[in-house]
């Protein structure tokens, strides 16, 4: 591999946080950055930082040049789950246009004055206003009650647009047509199943021309918002901190591999793969109420070897480590360090390298096995393909030089089956959809 700088992007300050979605221009493809010179603000109590600094969007074109920035102000706390967006073509004109949740005063936890923001991508201007329903959280813990997402798909060729409220408790969702008329809305309630994952898919999953969605463990039409199925509805009532959903390319067959967070029964399963059908494959580590951290499984992802096998990963709060052959389910001795590991195929072959991306440490590359490649510093933004490369590339900022730069392999070459990863449009899609909760990585970038 021979890695290489491939794209720089000034933002002309000392970011501390950085988020990235690709926009369609209509003439050429776009990035917009979403960055703050604030830490990013969590809505847990214990991760929560009085924001000294303003969220930007800083609007970029296929050169790297600065096309129009936005100052949200400090009615907007820097977070992800304050202040998720996503480039999405309502209108049809061929340019995407940005949509994000803002606040229209300055005291960031005012629930009434939340609205759904539109803006021109070539511009930078507000093109119209919507209110956003906080309210409908606005009774619950800070934890629980500020955690949004903006959904895009569509129905038969036509977009759609859903505003969405809550993770842990209640689940509100508001879905809007091209011309912003509702199209339905829904509440999932406590006791209804599976709560959210902080990761939403969007794909066709039956093939029948309509987005679903996997919201948790709830595959959701874009369509009606009904479930065409629930895994595990009347058995689990928790959280799945992942839920990723990958085909296996030997056989065709896909999967849905979850990672489950505490709050359920004694012997609750922790680890479940399921069938494409929701009916459970294979599971493993089993809920102990005594034992908080090693019952919450929040790290997790599929990748595939350099013998093409798919190896699913999972690590508990306590940083224990489980791998496993994520079709058989059969349990594996850990080759490496996963905890601080992302796939991606930076070379383009099939297999998945990997990004250390560990506190305290700086961001390097390393190859299949594990061993180091090259430090490229920088902070973690997201992983993708980008620009017409070969092979996939990641995107990482520099605090100190104010510089978002996209790194990738010089000599990579698309293979096959990265082809056939890439082939459906979801990782191309998804790449709109990386300003909601944790769409950036590494549960969604690396399905396929």
């Amino acid at each position: 591999m021979k890695i290489k700088k491939l794209m720089e992007y000034h933002l002309g300050a000392k970011p501390k946080q950085v988020r990235a979605c690709e926009v369609d221009l209509g003439y050429e493809k776009g990035m917009l950055f979403v960055w703050s010179e604030h830490q990013s603000c969590d809505p847990w109590d214990a991760d929560y930082t009085s924001p000294q600094y303003p969220l930007h969007f800083s609007m970029y074109g296929a050169q790297g040049q600065l096309l129009w920035q936005k100052d949200l102000g400090m009615g907007v706390p820097p977070g992800i789950w304050f202040c998720p967006f996503i480039a999405h073509d309502m209108d049809g004109d061929g340019v995407d246009e940005i949509w994000f949740v803002n606040n229209t005063t300055h005291r960031p936890f005012e629930l009434r004055t939340r609205v759904l923001e539109r803006l021109d991508a070539l511009s930078g201007e507000t093109l119209g206003t919507w209110p956003f329903p906080a309210i409908n959280t606005g009774f619950l813990i800070m934890c629980q009650a500020y955690r949004y997402m903006l959904i895009g798909g569509y129905v038969h060729g036509q977009p759609v647009l859903i505003m969405q409220q809550g993770t842990y408790k209640e689940m509100y969702f508001q879905c809007y047509n091209a011309d912003m008329s509702l199209r339905w809305e829904r509440v999932i309630g406590a006791d209804e199943g599976p709560r959210g994952s902080h990761s939403v898919p969007v794909m066709d999953w039956n093939h029948d021309g309509v987005d679903e969605m996997w919201f948790g463990e709830h595959l959701m039409s874009l369509d009606t918002g009904e479930d065409l199925f629930c895994m595990a509805r009347d058995s689990y009532f928790g959280h799945s901190d992942v839920v990723a959903p990958f085909t296996d390319f030997s056989t065709g067959k896909r999967y849905i591999f979850t990672c489950r967070e505490g709050e359920n029964y004694k012997g609750c399963p922790r680890v479940v793969m399921f069938h494409e059908d929701g009916s459970v494959a294979w599971q493993d580590i089993y809920a102990d109420p005594d034992d908080s951290r090693g019952s919450h499984i929040h790290n997790g992802y599929v990748y595939i070897d350099k013998a093409g096998r798919r190896i699913a990963f999972a690590a508990d709060a306590a940083g224990k480590i489980y791998t496993y052959d994520a079709v058989s389910g059969e349990k594996l001795e850990p080759e490496m360090d996963y905890l601080p590991l992302r796939p991606i195929d930076l070379n383009g072959d099939g297999s998945h390298e990997f990004l250390r991306y560990q506190g305290g440490k700086p961001l390097a590359v390393m190859d299949a096995d594990g061993k180091l490649v090259m430090v490229t510093g920088g902070e973690m933004i997201q992983v993708g393909r980008w620009n017409g490369y070969a092979g996939e590339q990641f995107l990482c900022y520099y605090e100190q030089e104010g510089i978002v730069r996209m790194w990738g392999d010089a000599d990579a070459q698309d293979s096959e089956l990265l082809l056939a990863r890439h082939a459906d449009g979801f990782h191309a899609f998804m790449n709109k959809m990386t300003g909601n909760g944790y769409n950036w990585l590494p549960s969604v970038d690396c399905i396929g």
